[in-house]
């Protein structure tokens, strides 16, 4: 019946994102998107990404489970909410257009990905940090947590995993999107 009841709960973050994307004018596909998910690092990796891109004189936005960093403002995303509701990832999305950002970093959990809330964001990078066995309670087991995460690949023009993680292995992006290229990195230079 859990299961069940998440299906359709999943349908309903579907039509709110859709809602979201007709509302704010799909504005990722303005933006090069970078996705960061995993089981751990996905903040370290969503700010570290930032930083760099800052460093380098590019215009970036971003949210974490931290906080929304978008043009010259922080928003507070909630007590340690990793990926908001669509509304208010369009909304971000759309203001780091009108800052004139060329990229955006956005933290993108597993539940986010299958309950839908992430639907329309055009990524142009997807990193694959890790995953592991947890949040099995929402995902049932490992093969379907696993499912959840590539679903960001499916979504991404490139794909970036940890081939020091053991889910390197079971990762076949050819089947996920033809035009993913898959780019493991060794131990010392995760991303």
């Amino acid at each position: 019946m859990k299961y069940y009841f998440q299906k359709i709960k999943n349908i309903y973050h579907l039509f709110q994102a859709i809602l979201a994307n007709i509302i704010y004018g799909f504005p990722s596909r303005k933006l090069k998107v970078i996705g960061v998910t995993g089981t751990d690092g996905k903040t370290t990796t969503t700010h570290l990404i930032y930083n760099i891109l800052i460093s380098a004189g590019k215009k970036t936005s971003m949210i974490s489970s931290v906080y929304a960093k978008v043009g010259d403002r922080e928003y507070d995303t909630g007590f340690h909410v990793t990926t908001p509701n669509p509304f208010f990832i369009q909304k971000m999305l759309r203001q780091a257009i009108s800052s004139g950002d060329q990229f955006f970093v956005l933290e993108t959990t597993s539940h986010a990905l299958d309950q839908n809330r992430v639907w329309g964001v055009n990524y142009k990078v997807g990193v694959l940090t890790n995953v592991t066995h947890e949040h099995l309670d929402y995902h049932q087991n490992y093969d379907e947590y696993l499912k959840a995460k590539l679903k960001l690949f499916s979504a991404s023009e490139v794909a970036i995993t940890n081939r020091d993680d053991e889910s390197y292995k079971e990762i076949q992006i050819s089947k996920f999107k033809p035009a993913c290229r898959q780019a493991g990195l060794p131990a010392g230079r995760q991303v």
